[in-house]
């Protein structure tokens, strides 16, 4: 049994997660997590003033030997591995048992929490740290801010940002990054670029990441000219671009159907000796769609590069683009035999998945095949746990979709056994497509 599963099935089949150090030392120690003891010599924990003054008082956070570094590893493990219910219950129990006594562990505590979303427990961790006189690390901060910006709590984020300049923290390249992408997400382009600014200011020198956040976050709203200017700076400022870099203009200009300038920038791509990835292809699927007269060459995009060059299970990405290619050629038959083969592959499908699919499918008169979609794919949501976990579980855009085609090309009989599978099995999801499709429900349906 490896280590990693060693200190798992430990861990699992203790209870040391509500228990003092002494016991939670006892019950890690044999896995080899923590540092030897000595048998003959019990540990002999250091006063509060002694750990203070042998822990140097600055933002540390990355690396360390011992016991604390140990645990730190653990708890990341933890979060890691998916254990994110037994790592806040380990953060807890050290934190009951007065063991996070280093700028270290106190760090990586934060670090785990901030990422897993549980902000309580992060916020809980640094007021203890700042009551102890301990200093936070940029690392700390950085995840705390990302994961408000990310929640768009910007006051929040600038108290943070406001107590790193109170304790003297300079704030590095990534932290930029993270408050640049947290704009972004908001689509406040004009806060993200005053951020870039603010980063030279500070001397911080911008890398690939901070470009490509920026002209991702104008090809969003479908701003060529600025994408094209940040490109350049990029360039300008000794910065090379990535295959990333390549993607976002090739994919701005595939969803606009500009196919000339799509070619271009592949083109500018493989003249730079980077490879194409599904990402690469997925667009110039799209680019090729979106181009009157061009469905052939989409076609031999996804057969020739997608799926057999790139991998032998696409992407979901690739995959909605291929559905959408199908309904656009009126080639229903292929998205389904596709469809079918990639299932045996091993290709889980997301829910958006199933909806092109069975708008691929209604659209084009296959409604039987459109509804076994929904029964066949997507039982979850109608027989609960009784079916494997991977199955998606239908949304209202699911049934918006389905009963879309269902009352465009089929019978009235299909309209109702979609309308009467849904109110059986997802009341509140009923009352989203009733307001969708008002024209679909009678006033008995509506109440």
């Amino acid at each position: 049994m490896s280590m990693h599963k060693s200190v798992k099935a430990t861990l699992l089949a203790s209870q040391a997660f509500r228990t003092p150090r002494v016991a939670l030392i006892s019950v890690i120690a044999p896995v080899a997590i923590l540092s030897a003891r000595s048998a003959h010599q019990p540990p002999i924990r250091p006063t509060r003033a002694q750990q203070n003054a042998a822990t140097p008082q600055t933002p540390i956070g990355r690396a360390g030997t011992g016991p604390e570094s140990s645990l730190s590893g653990l708890i990341d493990l933890l979060f890691r591995d998916g254990s994110t219910a037994k790592g806040h219950d380990l953060l807890e129990s050290i934190n009951e048992g007065r063991s996070l006594d280093t700028v270290m562990t106190f760090n990586s505590s934060i670090i785990s929490a901030a990422s897993s979303g549980d902000k309580k427990l992060a916020e809980k961790l640094l007021a203890e740290m700042k009551s102890e006189n301990l200093v936070p690390g940029c690392d700390a901060y950085s995840a705390l801010v990302k994961t408000y910006a990310k929640d768009r709590d910007w006051i929040r984020v600038y108290e943070l940002l406001s107590e790193m300049s109170h304790c003297g923290i300079t704030r590095d390249v990534h932290l930029f990054n993270v408050i640049i992408r947290g704009f972004v997400n908001g689509q406040d382009m004009r806060s993200a670029v005053r951020s870039f600014e603010e980063m030279l200011t500070a001397k911080q020198r911008p890398n690939v990441v901070t470009f490509n956040t920026i002209i991702e976050g104008y090809a969003a709203k479908g701003w060529q000219a600025e994408c094209l200017e940040w490109f350049n700076k990029m360039e300008d400022s000794n910065v090379t671009p990535n295959l990333t870099s390549y993607n976002l203009l090739i994919e701005l200009f595939a969803k606009s159907g500009d196919l000339a300038s799509m070619l271009s920038w592949f083109g500018r791509l493989e003249s730079t000796g980077l490879h194409p990835d599904s990402k690469t292809y997925t667009s110039l699927m799209i680019g090729y769609t979106n181009s009157p007269g061009s469905v052939s060459e989409a076609f031999t995009v996804w057969e020739d590069h997608i799926r057999t060059s790139v991998s032998t299970v696409p992407t979901t990405e690739a995959v909605n683009a291929f559905l959408r290619l199908c309904h656009e050629a009126r080639k229903p038959e292929r998205a389904l035999k596709e469809w079918r083969e990639m299932r045996t592959a091993g290709f889980v499908p997301s829910v958006a998945n199933c909806n092109e699919l069975i708008r691929a499918l209604g659209s084009n008169g296959l409604i039987s095949e459109a509804k076994a979609v929904l029964y066949d794919e997507m039982r979850r949501g109608l027989d609960g746990d009784s079916r494997p976990w991977w199955m998606p579980k239908p949304t209202w855009k699911t049934y918006v979709v389905l009963l879309d085609v269902a009352s465009e090309h089929g019978k009235p009989t299909d309209v109702e056994e979609i309308k009467m599978t849904m109110f059986a099995h997802d009341k509140a999801v009923a009352t989203i497509v009733i307001e969708e499709l008002p024209h679909l429900f009678g006033p008995e349906q509506r109440t």
